[in-house]
């Protein structure tokens, strides 16, 4: 059975979370040990109060123009005398990856301006003649437009993806050239589903450049999305080299963590990062609770979960309280906490049951751990065999079998194959590829 991780949710800091937490801290004082940390996290939580990434700031229009018109100065001032800013929807702002893939930007003359809303996306385009430069849309989440849609009826959403297409043809027939990168499949699964489908449908079919992090994209959402006419290419995602720095100490992570550092005693798989509903993580506590302890062989396998959460918080607090192999660090991880967790590990996990592409993968097999990931995906075209693990996302039995598995993945062998799948996908080389791609695709618009 899989947890209902939405049901009765409250949303963190609202007057009725806020009274819930209360009398869950009065309940929490009758209780001792694990029973009362659990209360505690979960009153936290519903005061809103774990640690959380900064957001970023919002912005006024002109401040968005006026950004855009510096980056294209400082281009010309470069050299670039065509200079092309590219508008990132949305940039990633607390995950490196956006900023990985432009590291070869500058170089290239192009620019980027993240932006958060189509009022931002405006913003860059109504910049250009004063500006000086051509604009490119580069959608990293089609759903993004239409998240805050409130839509009583499946219609009503369709009618709201339909808004969304015009704006694009607005931005099409005045210039501004459309790339879009595909990260996942469906990410809306209420009555906006077709809606966002009609949308990443509509920009695949006029992007100029359809931008796949990997080559079976097509074969993995075949049957949502067509993209057999799309104008595309195949560029990996890039390591995270540049962006953890040097690695952690196992040794000291592991005693933080309470976990025996030797293999052969305690094996610890983990999950880092957003903590949402789709990405599998009350499935994954679900499964590993099955996990015979010890195993036949005499070891234990813990499991570590790290990272913010979203409306399943509360479900999978309390998911993950009764078996004391399972660590929690629920909140945002910051940058330089992530190389000690890594450190930690031996094996990653990817519970989604959704999947295309992950991160979180490309961010374990960067710091050698190798994964246990879904076979319905492209994992196995990401890592080297002897790294990984799969399991079917259909079925509860078969990830429990992969986590019991796990020692099998926790060897020294396994850990050089993790690193050597992403090894030669350095961030300059990679942002080189997808810039040279980009204004390959764009040249008969944005380019003399």
């Amino acid at each position: 059975m899989v947890l209902d991780d939405t049901a009765g949710v409250t949303a963190p800091g609202t007057p009725d979370a806020l009274r819930r937490a209360a009398a869950v801290e009065v309940e929490a004082g009758g209780l001792v040990g694990r029973e009362r940390e659990t209360e505690q996290a979960v009153a936290r939580y519903l005061r809103d109060e774990l640690p959380r990434a900064v957001p970023a700031a919002p912005r006024q229009p002109d401040e968005v123009r006026a950004a855009a018109m510096a980056a294209a100065a400082e281009l010309r001032a470069a050299g670039h005398d065509r200079p092309l800013v590219v508008a990132t929807f949305p940039g990633f702002h607390a995950n490196p990856f956006s900023t990985l893939m432009e590291t070869a930007y500058a170089s290239h003359g192009l620019a980027a301006a993240h932006v958060a809303s189509v009022a931002e996306i405006q913003a860059v385009v109504d910049g250009r003649e004063a500006g000086g430069y051509h604009a490119v849309l580069h959608v990293n989440g089609p759903d993004r437009f239409l998240q805050d849609t409130r839509a009583a009826t499946e219609s009503d959403a369709l009618a709201a993806a339909e808004n969304v297409v015009e704006q694009l043809d607005a931005w099409l027939a005045s210039g501004v050239q459309l790339a879009t990168t595909i990260h996942n499949g469906p990410m809306l699964r209420d009555r906006r589903a077709e809606a966002e489908r009609r949308v990443v449908q509509a920009i695949v079919d006029q992007a100029s450049l359809v931008h796949m992090l990997t080559a079976s994209t097509p074969a993995a959402l075949d049957g949502w999305l067509d993209l057999a006419a799309a104008r595309s290419v195949h560029v990996p995602h890039p390591n995270y080299d540049a962006a953890l720095g040097a690695p952690g100490d196992r040794a000291a992570a592991r005693r933080r963590l309470d976990v025996a550092e030797d293999v052969g005693r305690e094996v610890l798989v983990g999950l880092i990062g957003s903590l949402y509903g789709r990405k599998g993580a009350i499935a994954l506590v679900e499964a590993f609770t099955a996990v015979r302890d010890p195993l036949p062989d005499g070891r234990r396998v813990r499991l570590l979960l790290a990272g913010s959460l979203a409306a399943n918080g509360e479900a999978l607090i309390r998911a993950s309280c009764d078996d004391a192999r399972i660590i929690t660090r629920f909140g945002y991880v910051p940058d330089e906490e992530l190389p000690g967790l890594l450190a930690a590990l031996d094996v990653a996990v990817v519970p989604y049951g959704q999947y295309l592409n992950s991160g979180w993968l490309n961010l374990a097999l960067t710091a050698g751990v190798p994964a246990i990931a879904p076979a319905g995906g492209t994992a196995a075209e990401v890592v080297r065999p002897e790294a990984l693990r799969t399991f079917d996302p259909a079925s509860p039995a078969s990830l429990t079998e992969a986590l019991a598995g796990a020692p099998g993945l926790a060897t020294p062998a396994a850990g050089v194959a993790a690193r050597a799948s992403v090894a030669d996908l350095d961030a300059a080389t990679i942002s080189a590829h997808f810039a040279e791609a980009l204004l390959e695709a764009t040249s008969g618009t944005v380019r003399s």
